[in-house]
């Protein structure tokens, strides 16, 4: 009897820790989502408006844009930091 007390007790607070942690998660989802959808879309013109952020040529903001991996190569080696997104984060959602 004990032991099957146990374990319910044991189940109901992993539920509630893999609730919390999927809310958690879509929390994080979501505030990046955001952030993409926030950011100004330069298009191809991604790696000259990151370099001229870097070199202080233009005021600092959120980019995105598209670049081949060569370019983001690159940047990176320029200390210019960039990284690819999942396309679902582009998509709108209701």
């Amino acid at each position: 009897m004990r032991t099957e007390v146990n374990a319910d007790v044991q189940r109901r607070r992993l539920e509630e820790r893999l609730g919390r942690e999927r809310r958690e998660q879509a929390d994080r989802l979501e505030k990046l989502r955001r952030a993409v959808h926030e950011a100004e879309d330069v298009g191809r013109r991604f790696p000259e408006e990151a370099r001229s952020m870097a070199k202080g040529e233009k005021e600092k903001r959120i980019l995105r844009g598209l670049c081949t991996s060569e370019e983001a190569k690159e940047l990176r080696a320029e200390g210019i930091p960039c990284s690819e997104i999942p396309d679902f984060l582009l998509e709108k959602q209701n």
